[in-house]
């Protein structure tokens, strides 16, 4: 299991009422809550988009898509360090409903 923490995160949302554009820049450390003495530590970025979509008076429908990247730098522990940095992308997709 491992315990994460965010430092430093920024995230803006522009657009009008019915489009929206995300983006924010992050921090990240993380460790093994098992006592282990491995860690790492990087930054990262995401971006998204959605779009309501009127389906009824007073209900909508929010399609929206996600892009995360983050490096985890170099992973350490027990004296050793991995020799390539650690790196991650998630694409993320999802849809939100919303009672008017």
């Amino acid at each position: 299991m491992l315990d994460a923490a965010a430092h430093g995160r920024t995230e803006a949302r522009l657009g009008r009422a019915s489009r929206v554009l995300k983006g924010g820049v992050g921090y990240a450390t993380f460790r093994p809550n098992s006592g282990s003495t491995t860690s790492g530590s990087g930054f990262g970025l995401i971006a998204g988009a959605g779009y309501d979509v009127r389906i009824g008076r007073n209900v909508s429908l929010t399609p929206v898509g996600n892009f995360l990247f983050g490096d985890d730098g170099h992973v350490t522990g027990g004296g050793l360090t991995v020799p390539q940095s650690v790196k991650h992308s998630v694409i993320e997709l999802g849809l939100g409903i919303t009672f008017h």
